[in-house]
């Protein structure tokens, strides 16, 4: 059978050629969401490990204040003798 010179529809070769492109256009659009979640929990991970680095780093932090402001009240409490006033007074 003939088709009519009026009659719709795509030759089947058009038709195929079509429907290769969209599947190839599906599968790199599939790859790339893939490799755009594979970067994503990839930062994720970084920016977790980053956090904890913080975290820990804070904490020590803290602890040195907390060893300083002691140091600082053990030599506020010691009295100064005369003869240590008169050496500091000499260095500068």
């Amino acid at each position: 059978m003939k088709q009519s010179p009026g009659s719709p529809g795509p030759e089947p070769k058009q038709h195929t050629a079509h429907a290769s492109t969209e599947l190839a256009q599906a599968i790199h659009n599939q790859e790339s969401d893939l490799t755009t979640r594979s970067h994503f929990r990839a930062s994720q991970r970084k920016l977790a490990e980053k956090q904890a680095d913080l975290d820990s780093r804070k904490a020590a932090l803290v602890e040195v204040l907390a060893d300083n402001q002691g140091l600082r009240e053990r030599i506020a409490s010691q009295p100064l003798a005369r003869s240590d006033v008169n050496r500091l007074l000499a260095a500068r």
